[in-house]
């Protein structure tokens, strides 16, 4: 519909016209993030679901969206001494993206995720608790201090 609408402001004499005879009616559904919860899905499951979020992590404009998708794996309670390394895998790939922990466009995001983390811990080896204990500090506690954004919960 929306290359339709384009196509037409393109040809159009009377743009303006145009755009509001071919403009929808009502707004397109809102497309909600939703994952399968334990009972829905299998661990293998989980686990692919896990490395395709690893994947996309990295990506600074996909960032979001998958950040949202690896907290509703913690909520659904997916997160479990079985796929905790995979889970590790995601946010390993979050810190190691290109787009600094503290830039403004992905900030919330990270802070989100990674105060979302702290609830999956006794599933983390000592190692990875450590590990994480640092990245809290590099992503929760600086962007904290960001005083310049303080709408950001």
């Amino acid at each position: 519909m929306c290359t339709r609408i384009a196509r037409q402001y393109k040809k159009s004499k009377h743009r303006t016209q145009d755009v509001a005879t071919f403009a929808p009616t009502s707004a397109a559904p809102e497309k909600r993030l939703r994952f399968k919860t334990t009972t829905d899905a299998s661990e293998k499951q989980i686990i692919e679901a896990m490395q395709k979020i690893a994947s996309h992590v990295k990506n600074p404009t996909k960032f979001g969206k998958a950040s949202k998708l690896a907290i509703q794996l913690i909520q659904a309670g997916s997160v479990k001494p079985g796929t905790s390394d995979h889970f590790f895998a995601i946010l390993e790939a979050a810190m190691s993206s290109s787009t600094s922990c503290t830039d403004p466009s992905v900030r919330a995001d990270y802070h989100a995720l990674f105060s979302a983390a702290q609830d999956v811990t006794v599933c983390l080896s000592k190692k990875q608790k450590n590990q994480l204990t640092t990245w809290m500090i590099m992503v929760v506690d600086a962007n904290d201090l960001y005083t310049d954004d303080s709408f950001v919960v």
